[in-house]
């Protein structure tokens, strides 16, 4: 497969709070060649050193001596596919619901949309064994700021289990029409869903699609 490039601009200001979890990596996976989890031996303390080689060259063409790493593209791939698949997100009503904290970000204490997507890039290029790692420290535009676990990050927000499995289809559906094969697509979404109890809230797991539950037509 050709190196990943979308260019899909984010909509509704790139509010992205829900988009940390597209990707919630637990333990590893096998796929193939492929083994889905941390890298042990990375070291690199942001996503800024990620952004070369790799990301910078592009993987070369498919086959089953590629990465997923390098079949997603590196980092540069990996990050436009978040803008991609927030950018398709937002446009269902209850989704985009969640996003509101990033609208006062970071003056109100929350990551700006930048820094979730970034936070979001890591956390998938580690999991695909890229030189990312996660949790880290990340450096954007608005300052530094540390990227959190999944539970963290959602324990707020009562996903319900429909809100997820809702997160999840849209995300594979905008993978597999940006060229990502329907095996890497199925092992992404394998691990995504491995680490549903960590975002998805108890009493809310056999619940259907919902917006935010404290967000009603005045709240944003």
């Amino acid at each position: 497969m050709a190196k990943i490039a979308w260019s899909v601009g984010l909509a509704r200001g790139s509010a992205t709070g829900l988009a940390a979890c597209a990707l919630a990596f637990g333990a590893g996976l096998g796929c193939g060649d492929d083994t889905i989890g941390p890298n042990p031996s990375n070291d690199a303390g942001s996503s800024a050193d990620a952004t070369t080689s790799d990301a910078d060259a592009g993987p070369p063409d498919s086959g089953t001596t590629t990465t997923l790493y390098q079949r997603l593209g590196g980092h540069a791939g990996i990050r436009n596919a978040v803008n991609a698949i927030v950018a398709a997100e937002l446009m269902n009503q209850d989704i985009a619901s969640y996003f509101f904290f990033q609208s006062g970000a970071p003056g109100n204490g929350h990551p700006t949309a930048d820094q979730i997507e970034e936070c979001f890039t890591d956390l998938v290029g580690s999991a695909a064994m890229g030189p990312e790692t996660y949790p880290t420290t990340i450096t954007t535009d608005a300052g530094a700021y540390t990227c959190r676990s999944m539970q963290a990050i959602h324990a707020p927000l009562l996903i319900s289990g429909g809100t997820f499995d809702t997160f999840v289809m849209i995300a594979g559906s905008t993978l597999t029409s940006a060229g990502v094969s329907s095996a890497d697509v199925t092992t992404l979404a394998s691990v995504l869903n491995g680490a549903k109890t960590d975002i998805v809230t108890g009493s809310l797991a056999d619940a259907g699609l919902e917006p935010y539950p404290g967000n009603d037509a005045g709240d944003q």
